[in-house]
Order: structure tokens, then sequence, then C-alpha cells
């Protein structure tokens, strides 16, 4: 019973667009599932094909203006980032440390791909570079690809090292829970805002838009992507935080919980109390910057805009009723559509 209400999407964003463009919205998901299915399936020991409803969703939602051809080689890329999480969170502890374990030196080989000239794939390549480099090849066929690749490769570069970062916070705190902890400005910049993805997927969208504004003014995009990815990361903290803690993995929250109970002397659940809010505070503060930002260029026509605006409101929200890991049926509910 509980389960069936937890399933069922809903979406505030959605709820609010004209019915013509959820039902769009809608369509494409569908469209898009087929292919990332189709895609993720050769790839059975790395992908969670339970995922593709919500990411195809996720892609739809954002780039309403793009076909489910032109969306897939980000929605894969959407999947293969959250098959590098899972090997990470799943590795053994041993092999999540250390500096040359063979995990990171896999996954460092497959994004390589993307700074190699382009070669015939070899039989029996490792998943991880397979997979990536049908990304690569998909998302070559589009003519910003030669001058996003570089960014592409490097955001991708950022989403690893935030990752080890992160693991290894984590295992230092599991190790020694009262121990030395990062700050929060570290916590945010060297690790949150790059492991969510939010980056790589923003600019695997931007090579599939063809728009002449993008080249000139990618600072100014990735600037609203980082404050988009700050939003999303913080408000995926507060969802998962019994989840992270339960599995012994650092989360703002007990950043900021440790530092009310250590500066002001506050018990855990007044802290803990205080800390949720403090992380809605710059959850919400990286969103409005994201929005004032990008909101006029948007309803001005800018795609490039429009999709991350898109993407950190509808994923904010999904994270206030949801979480990427259990499936979510992508429709809503008939009291939330009506």
């Amino acid at each position: 019973m509980s389960s069936k209400s937890e399933n069922t999407l809903r979406s505030t964003f959605l709820e609010a667009l004209p019915s013509a463009e959820r039902d769009h919205i809608f369509t494409l998901t569908g469209e898009l599932s087929v292919f990332l299915m189709a895609w993720s399936k050769k790839y059975p020991t790395l992908m969670r094909t339970r995922r593709v409803p919500q990411v195809s969703l996720t892609m739809a939602v954002s780039a309403p203006f793009l076909s489910a051809r032109e969306l897939l080689p980000t929605a894969s890329l959407f999947m293969w980032l959250f098959a590098v999480d899972d090997l990470c969170d799943e590795a053994p502890p041993g092999e999540q440390a250390a500096s040359d374990a063979p995990l990171w030196t896999r996954i460092e080989q497959a994004v390589s791909v993307f700074r190699e000239p382009d070669t015939v794939s070899p039989g029996g390549e490792e998943p991880l570079r397979q997979s990536l480099r049908d990304i690569r090849d998909g998302l070559a066929h589009f003519p910003l690809f030669a001058s996003l690749r570089a960014p592409l490769e490097s955001s991708l570069r950022d989403f690893l090292r935030g990752t080890r970062h992160e693991t290894a916070w984590s295992a230092r705190y599991r190790q020694s829970p009262h121990g030395p902890l990062p700050s929060l400005e570290d916590y945010l910049e060297k690790g949150a805002c790059y492991t969510s993805g939010t980056l790589p997927i923003y600019l695997g969208v931007l090579t599939s838009i063809n728009e002449d504004a993008i080249l000139p003014r990618l600072p100014h995009f990735m600037g609203l992507g980082h404050e988009a990815a700050i939003s999303i990361r913080l408000a995926n903290d507060l969802r998962s935080y019994e989840k992270e803690l339960a599995e012994g993995k650092l989360n703002s929250l007990v950043l900021f919980q440790r530092e009310l109970m250590a500066q002001h002397g506050m018990d855990s659940t007044r802290a803990l109390a205080r800390a949720r809010a403090e992380v809605r505070t710059h959850l919400v503060d990286a969103m409005e910057r994201c929005m004032q930002s990008g909101t006029e260029e948007a309803s001005a026509g800018s795609r490039a805009t429009q999709a991350i605006v898109n993407a950190a409101a509808f994923a904010c929200d999904f994270y206030a009723h949801h979480d990427f890991h259990p499936p979510v049926v992508p429709k809503l509910t008939p009291s939330a559509s009506t």
C-alpha cells in the first residue's frame, strides 16, 4: 500500500505545466525509455535498468525541445554516471581508498576515450570504457561536439575527483566518527558540486543543441550549471540523510550538525533540526541564483538556459518526494494532474 504511493510520481513542477506540455514530456519519456533500455541492456553488469524511467523523465523535462534520439547519448551518460557511483559505493573499502586501485584505473581509462583519436573499438573492451565510447560516438554526431569535447572530458574528470574526495572523507568518517571532517565549503566545492553529475549531463545537452550563442557564452552557462549542481546535491542530501548515515557516508547535514554541536553546544537532535534548516537555506540560495540568472534568458528562447533551469527546478522538486534509487512510475497521480 505505502510502496504504491511512494512509487507514483509526485511533481509540483509538472503539475504547473500546461497539459499539452506535460503530455509531450510523458510521450517523450516513453520514447526515450525504449531507446535507453535497449542500450542499457548491452551492459547488464553495469547499468541498472530500473533507473531508465527516472533518467528518461529527467532528460525529457530538462530538454523537451529535443527528440528522443537527440537525448539518448546524454541519457546514456546519465546511466553511466550512476554506474560509476554504484561501483564506488559497492567496492571493498580498501579498493575505494587506494589511489592506484583497479576500480579507479578502469574508470580513468574509460574517460580517456574523450581525448583519444577515434579508433575502431577493439573486441572485448572493458564495459566501462566501451559504454562511454558509445556515448562519445553518439555525441560526436552533433556539430558542437568538436568544441565541447574537451570541456566534457574535464567535467567527467571533475566528477571522478569529487567522487574520490567524497569516498575518502566517508572512509575517514566511518573509521573515526568524531575525527576532523572537511569544511562545508570544501565538501560543496571539491566534492558535492561535481558528484551530482549535473555538469557533464548539462554539457551533453548543450552538445545536442545547435545554438550559435553557446560557445561564446559557455562560461556563463557553466556558472548556471554550477549553481544548479549545488542545489540538486543539497536536495539529494536532505532526501538521503538517513540512508547515507546508515551507510556511514558523509553528508552536508552531518557537517552542519557537527559544527553546531561543537560551536554552539547544541545536543544532537536540536543540531540536526537546525542543520536541516541551514541546508534548505543554502539550497534555496543556490536555486535563486540559478533562476535569477536564467529565467529571463529561458523566457527569451535560450534553450541552453531553459535546460538547466528546468533540470534544477524539477530535480529539487523530485527530491522533495522521491529518490533516484527506488523505481518511480513516470506518470503523475490522478489527483496531482487534475
